[in-house]
């Protein structure tokens, strides 16, 4: 049986491929031991119709590491983090590098 699933929406809880800016782009992607892509948990801000079964999403970083500078991150409650089943200490990105 397949499964469906439905596009994410506001409030949700995703995982994407993140990739580093110091990856060696010339190495196939997911291949080079020691490559720096790994999965990022995320929260999606808004869902955007752009097409047929196609969306822009807008979503923010969840980063198990403390921000340097506290305006930039939110720390995720600890209750909140048990129900997204994150294990560690938490912060949602709230503003670029």
């Amino acid at each position: 049986m397949s499964q469906v699933l439905r596009p994410p929406k506001a409030g949700d809880l995703v995982c994407y491929r993140y990739l580093s800016t110091s990856r060696d782009y010339g190495k196939p992607f997911g291949r080079a031991p020691g490559h720096s892509d790994k999965l990022r948990p995320a929260i999606v801000l808004h869902r955007e119709p752009v097409g047929p079964g196609l969306y822009q999403i807008m979503m923010l970083a969840i980063s198990t590491k403390k921000q340097r500078e506290p305006d930039k991150a939110l720390a995720v409650p600890h209750m909140e983090r048990q129900r997204a089943g994150l294990h560690e200490k938490s912060w949602v990105v709230v503003s670029g590098m």
